[in-house]
């Protein structure tokens, strides 16, 4: 179990690190990180080695934001472990879910854990009904997450 919680927990930019407020003043698909512009579709805290990405609603990233944020996860030296809250969500695109599929798929190839959390039952049962739930490592919760790494 993390010692460190979600409130102690500063929010970054996924890709060049910046502190951000813990809620964006603008809507997410309006608030690109203030350094580096990165289009924010989520915010990164980690929490005892291990990166929680909080999915913001209203915005899906593009192929080539998630490959950012992959590159920039990846080049850590340690095991990567990645929690995906998903929380926020009361929707979630095809276009999202497999941009998941492929972060998961690049995560576990470098040895790393990739689990995703906080499901509201549409989403769960959008992954349920296009069967990705095989696919991913999936608790209900973030502390439900923590426990099973």
């Amino acid at each position: 179990m993390p010692s460190e919680t979600a409130e102690d927990a500063s929010y970054e930019c996924p890709v060049c690190g910046a502190r951000l407020t813990v809620e964006p003043p603008l809507p997410p698909h309006e608030a690109p990180c203030p350094v580096c512009a990165y289009p924010l579709w989520c915010r990164k805290r980690t929490v005892d080695d291990v990166v929680v990405l909080d999915v913001m609603r209203g915005r899906t990233p593009e192929h080539a934001e998630m490959q950012q944020v992959a590159e920039k996860l990846l080049g850590s030296k340690a095991p990567l472990r990645v929690v995906v809250d998903l929380s926020d969500l009361d929707f979630i695109s095809s276009a999202l879910m497999a941009r998941l599929v492929a972060l998961n798929k690049r995560i576990r190839a470098a040895d790393g854990r990739f689990i995703l959390c906080g499901m509201q039952p549409v989403v769960r049962d959008a992954f349920h009904d296009s069967t990705l739930h095989r696919v991913f490592e999936i608790h209900a919760d973030q502390q439900a997450s923590f426990a099973a790494l």
